[in-house]
């Protein structure tokens, strides 16, 4: 995003809604936005909070794209194909059938609007799950992403883009879990943004989650909120 010199007023209304607080004002009372720092999400445009059309996207080539196509989910990512950073089949089991009852989905969260992260740290969790045989959901943005799924790689052109978020999406049987907790717990170390980690598990008829309870005794501590589905779609037979 770019700052128009001669529209800006020095109003201010733009700065609280940059999530990666890329923009200031400066001695002369004028806004201004980091390069370095902005995701070019657009959220600060889109809001409307600039009532002078101050605010302009800029004309963006290579691996900058990255973080229009990334950051901003009105628009189509022609590499991924879609809006957004994560499948609603996480959140669709009832209709899609995709985890089965000895499978447990997950769903890595790296970054946060005031934090952001960038491919290089969604490589470090990558590369260190296809160490130990993870198949990554191909039809995940993060995923599409990859140079080499098989890896967890990504093109060296986008490792040091910013990026609001990334979802690191797949699923692995049950007993797999304790693998899957040791690695996340040695690469975190090196990992320089926050992440969390969503699990999606069915329930079993009498309403256990054995996957919970697996984590829990691993020394996870499982935080209370969740999502449940509960078949509103259509019998999953």
């Amino acid at each position: 995003m770019l700052v128009d010199r001669e529209k800006c007023v020095g109003c201010g209304q733009c700065v609280p809604y940059c999530p990666c607080i890329a923009i200031h004002m400066d001695e002369k009372k004028k806004a201004v936005i980091d390069l370095e720092r902005c995701y070019e999400c657009g959220i600060c445009l889109l809001v409307g909070s600039c009532k002078f059309d101050a605010l302009v996207y800029q004309e963006m080539s290579g691996p900058r794209l990255t973080r229009y196509y990334y950051n901003n989910v009105l628009v189509k990512n022609p590499v991924t194909g879609m809006t957004g950073r994560g499948t609603a089949e996480m959140k669709t089991n009832e209709l899609t059938n995709k985890y089965a009852a000895d499978e447990v989905g997950f769903g890595i969260e790296l970054g946060r609007p005031d934090v952001g992260a960038n491919f290089r740290d969604v490589q470090l969790i990558t590369m260190a799950l296809a160490g130990i045989g993870i198949k990554f959901d191909a039809g995940a943005p993060t995923t599409l992403e990859m140079e080499d799924p098989s890896l967890g790689t990504f093109p060296e052109a986008i490792l040091d883009e910013r990026i609001i978020c990334s979802i690191v999406e797949f699923k692995a049987k049950t007993t797999m879990l304790p693998r899957i907790i040791d690695v996340l717990r040695k690469v975190e170390q090196k990992i320089d943004t926050v992440f969390s980690v969503d699990m999606v598990s069915r329930a079993q008829v009498d309403g256990s989650l054995p996957n919970v309870d697996i984590v829990k005794s691993l020394g996870v501590t499982v935080r209370p909120n969740a999502k449940t589905t509960v078949g509103l779609g259509r019998a999953n037979v």
